[in-house]
């Protein structure tokens, strides 16, 4: 199956409750402004053109002169006779606007057809119309062909009109071109909006973009369940039990090493890495082991989400230890009032702005000598060298992708890039929380 189906079943799969509520509003509104919108009424009456004698110039002469009683239909004498007839419920305008001949070669069937609001006055008029034409016939003769005589052309009303049939609007068939442009506009409009977008929307989205790392989703993503206490401040409930699975997942053994270092960063911009490298900090610092928590991205958000202000000020959860240094590098330390929950590291001054793959593993081992595991946070990956750094200096790169904004283009353009920095087994997480600091 090419990839332009996959895409549109997936778009359809998506959007068909929209899709289906446009086709039934669609139908519903065309079927509705049918029954509302006044009503218009054909009849016709048909008529027979025939020559007496079977010379050959009057063989000839009707099937000639039958398209000019076709035209006649319309003149203004037989229009000012058949509205007379009328009593003036149709005006000869008005008249001449809905009424035509149609000529049939084959059966020599002249048609009068007449239009009207009431089915009656249309067979009044097909009627009075006919007969109206007979009645030119007869007075008309036509002209002789060379070396015959004069021949008189014969119009004989074979059916006259009985009825009228509704011709406009036909309710049932509007209905159907109702259903048919509201399922085709819903249809391009989700494409429209879809190819706009193009944001991952669902696990299955990611799963799709990222096959084999996904390691779920978190604030509230699917298969949450409440109850629990926070990680840290903002995380509640089915939250923090999400952080808890994300910790687990992280942590669990298996055939790979149990990573004791992980770098988070978002896919783009705003896609809350920060408030997951806090809370996923917090959870694993809940399964007992000793977690540092460095925040090197440009707003701290990490350690802003623990600290607020980051520095540890009286009023604030946190409280300044001491200084880690190593060289050039100098971090600020802080641990939690409470006692509870990962050491804060921040660095001095800022993140550095230039860090080389000898720097970032200095930088992880000085924090791996204060902790089990070390949590480094920084930007997204395509717009921060230091994330790449880090990212082959630490065991594991979680890559947050935020459900909703993140563009699906993004995460593939982000793990290329990662891919090619040679980053140290790539995990991607949903985050589904639509807030955070």
């Amino acid at each position: 199956m090419s990839t332009w189906r996959i895409g549109f079943l997936s778009i359809a799969a998506r959007w068909w409750a929209v899709v289906v509520l446009a086709t039934a509003a669609g139908g519903l509104l065309a079927y509705l402004y049918g029954e509302s919108a006044a009503p218009t009424y054909e009849a016709e009456a048909k008529l027979h053109v025939t020559a007496p004698g079977t010379e050959l110039g009057a063989l000839q002469t009707a099937p000639e002169l039958a398209p000019t009683y076709a035209e006649l239909v319309r003149s203004t004498p037989v229009l000012q006779r058949t509205a007379q007839e009328l009593n003036g419920r149709l005006a000869l305008e008005e008249l001449r606007e809905n009424v035509r001949g149609e000529w049939d070669r084959d059966t020599r069937l002249l048609t009068v057809r007449a239009r009207s609001g009431d089915p009656a006055v249309a067979v009044l008029a097909a009627n009075g119309l006919a007969r109206q034409l007979v009645r030119e016939a007869s007075a008309q003769p036509s002209a002789p062909a060379a070396g015959e005589s004069t021949v008189q052309t014969e119009l004989r009303v074979f059916e006259p009109a009985t009825d009228a049939d509704r011709i406009r609007p036909q309710s049932q068939l509007l209905m159907g071109f109702g259903a048919v442009a509201g399922f085709f506009l819903a249809l391009a409009l989700a494409v429209f909006v879809d190819s706009w977008r193009r944001t991952v929307r669902d696990e299955e989205d990611l799963t799709e973009l990222a096959a084999g790392t996904v390691l779920g989703s978190v604030d509230g993503g699917p298969g949450s369940r409440p109850g629990g206490t926070a990680p840290v401040e903002g995380a509640t409930g089915d939250s923090a039990d999400s952080y808890r699975r994300l910790a687990e997942r992280v942590r669990a053994p298996g055939r790979e090493e149990v990573p004791r270092s992980l770098l988070v960063c978002g896919a783009q911009r705003g896609a809350g890495s920060g408030t997951v490298a806090a809370n996923l900090a917090a959870a694993l610092a809940d399964t007992g082991v000793n977690v540092v928590l460095a925040d090197l991205g440009e707003k701290a958000e990490a350690g802003r989400l623990l600290a607020r202000d980051g520095r540890g000020t009286d009023g604030t959860p946190v409280e300044r230890d001491d200084v880690l240094r190593h060289g050039r590098i100098v971090l600020d330390r802080f641990t939690l009032r409470s006692g509870r929950g990962p050491l804060l590291v921040l660095p001095h001054g800022g993140p550095p702005r230039v860090l080389d793959l000898a720097g970032a593993r200095v930088l992880v081992e000085l924090l791996l000598a204060e902790a089990d595991v070390v949590v480094l946070h920084s930007g997204p990956p395509p717009r921060s060298p230091r994330s790449l750094t880090l990212a082959r200096a630490a065991d594991m790169t979680i890559l947050v992708v935020r459900r909703g904004h993140t563009k699906r283009d993004t995460v593939t353009s982000t793990l290329d890039v990662l891919d090619l920095a040679h980053a140290n087994r790539v995990r991607t997480v949903l985050q589904t929380s639509r807030r955070w600091p």
